[in-house]
């Protein structure tokens, strides 16, 4: 492949972990195209041979409005009482569920709402009836405690659509 002068940058040199040629870790001189594509030498001409960038592994950002999913560690299923996190774009009003580190990311970023919500995990899931008693099941306290994010996070009630999920 040749090119003229101009559209390739003058030659650099890499010690190696940067590409690969051939599926081997490259060392020596090579030159970006204006395609931001990579070739060895020092000229851009017929020998030189395309190197394949290596991908950098940076750690994941924990302040990007993803969503990610989450369920309950073995530890929450003992308690009976898990802690569920939530954050709404303030300006397109979407909700995403997303574990205890993202939720602390988003602590300070001002376009965002967060809520924690307390989920029942042991049953009985349903409502119970004794004589002139109503014990109230896990999906009804789940319910109960969803609603009362309304204030914070508009739309809750919608997002989740099984208040017994969970459940045991």
């Amino acid at each position: 492949m040749a090119l003229p002068r101009s559209k390739y940058s003058d030659p650099k040199h890499t010690p190696g972990k940067e590409f690969l040629l051939s599926g081997k870790d490259y060392v020596g001189w090579y030159v970006v195209t204006y395609q931001d594509k990579y070739f060895t030498g020092k000229l851009l001409d017929s020998s030189s041979k395309q190197l394949v960038p290596v991908q950098q592994q940076s750690p994941p950002r924990l302040d990007v409005f993803i969503a990610q999913p989450v369920t309950p560690t073995e530890d929450d299923r003992i308690a009976g009482i898990w802690n569920r996190y939530f954050i709404q774009n303030r300006k397109t009003k979407a909700i995403i569920e997303v574990s205890k580190q993202r939720y602390q990311a988003f602590d300070r970023k001002g376009n965002f709402s967060r809520a924690e919500l307390k989920w029942k995990l042991k049953g009985p899931a349903d409502n119970v009836n004794k004589g002139p008693y109503t014990y109230f099941g896990a999906e009804h306290i789940n319910r109960v405690n969803t609603q009362a994010l309304e204030n914070t996070i508009p739309g809750i009630s919608s997002f989740i659509k099984d208040y017994s999920e969970f459940v045991e």
